[in-house]
């Protein structure tokens, strides 16, 4: 039986994902794949994902959403 909560829950759209690269003299380096609500977090997650513990590395990271 469902109770009056499961009735009212927001209808969420689906998390996007992003295609991140690392980009440096023009040239972009595809590094993999995140699912993020937004570029900002999408590129903090493949820091952690991805294991870039180099600053210079971080600042050069893009994030592209995937159509």
């Amino acid at each position: 039986m469902r109770s009056d909560t499961d009735r009212h829950k927001l209808y969420r759209a689906p998390t996007p994902s992003w295609r991140i690269f690392r980009s440096w003299s023009g040239t972009k380096l595809f590094l993999g794949l995140v699912d993020a609500p937004d570029k900002v977090k999408a590129i903090e997650l493949a820091i952690r994902t991805f294991q870039i513990t180099n600053p210079e590395h971080q600042k050069h990271l893009v994030a592209e959403v995937r159509d």
